[in-house]
């Protein structure tokens, strides 16, 4: 207990206590006056409670019966807030949380890979390529005896340059980043917000960069899109870079792969992923088949 005391006693006995912003409480005005909507009267209570508690005129026990009453009822108010205001409104965490960018990340229209391909792979356009590995470029860059200033311009001209960029400086420097990486391709996670499907989030590669700018589009497997309930009408996806071993081993359990299984039935497949029909039937026959 001690221990426990020792690790967490500022935390369970903190020396201020977070009071919710006035700007919150939904006031009514009438002709009578102003008065607090349903529900946020808990929120002026507790303030009414520790303001007594501050009153240098009470005892001990009075000041812990009021703080214990200002504790109880913003634990009240919390509760109204999380039921009835974000809990009523599902379309507020999709848009705010779910559906929120993180830095550093990039988003653009999906199109379809075409020709020989692997499941996880992603093909980037050129420059959102630049833009989301720039400080890995700045870096080969500064390595290479560019000042800040140089490296800084070589990007902007390599963002603004037109034409196909097959044998640029800068493709060179970004294809020489995938050939590093000790993975098939640069790791990122990409999904399309906020679809809170099975594997809507996986674990890709990107494997190669566009070198017409003019492309920006992020190419994806046509096989990839359902979980994420994404199609090539103009929809768009969005990745975030894997920027350490550490993050790619807890990644790894993002894998396509990894959500073959069902999580509502037992022994069944996930029909959020598209497989080949021959791949269902081998999982069938190994699932179901008699084993020898």
């Amino acid at each position: 207990v001690l221990a426990v005391y020792r690790k967490y006693g500022k935390k369970l006995f903190p020396r201020f206590l977070p009071m919710p912003s006035k700007r919150s409480v939904i006031t009514e005005l009438s002709g009578k006056g102003r008065k607090v909507a349903g529900g946020y009267q808990h929120l002026l209570n507790g303030a009414s409670a520790i303001y007594e508690a501050c009153n240098p005129r009470l005892n001990v026990s009075d000041r812990e019966r009021a703080t214990f009453n200002a504790l109880s009822m913003f634990k009240d108010y919390h509760a109204f807030v999380d039921r009835e205001i974000l809990g009523s409104k599902e379309g507020w965490y999709r848009k705010h949380v779910f559906g929120s960018r993180m830095g550093p990340t990039f988003r653009a229209v999906i199109s379809s890979l075409a020709g020989i391909h692997e499941y996880d792979e992603l093909h980037l356009p050129f420059g959102v390529a630049v833009a989301t590995y720039r400080p890995y470029i700045m870096n080969k860059l500064l390595r290479q005896g560019y000042l800040v200033n140089e490296a800084e311009r070589f990007i902007i001209n390599a963002i603004t340059a037109k034409g196909d960029q097959t044998d640029s400086p800068m493709m060179a420097i970004i294809n020489e980043l995938i050939e590093e990486c000790p993975h098939k391709g640069l790791p990122v996670l990409f999904g399309r917000q906020p679809t809170l499907n099975l594997r809507s989030i996986q674990l890709f590669y990107v494997t190669k960069v566009k070198s017409d700018p003019a492309d920006n589009t992020i190419g994806i497997s046509i096989l990839a899109i359902k979980a994420p309930n994404a199609d090539f009408d103009g929809d768009q996806m969005q990745g975030m870079p894997i920027l350490s071993y550490v993050d790619w081993e807890r990644a790894k359990m993002l894998a396509g792969h990894s959500g073959i299984n069902s999580l509502d039935a037992p022994r069944s497949l996930n029909r959020n992923l598209v497989m080949p029909d021959t791949d269902f039937s081998t999982l069938n026959n190994f699932m179901y088949g008699n084993s020898r």
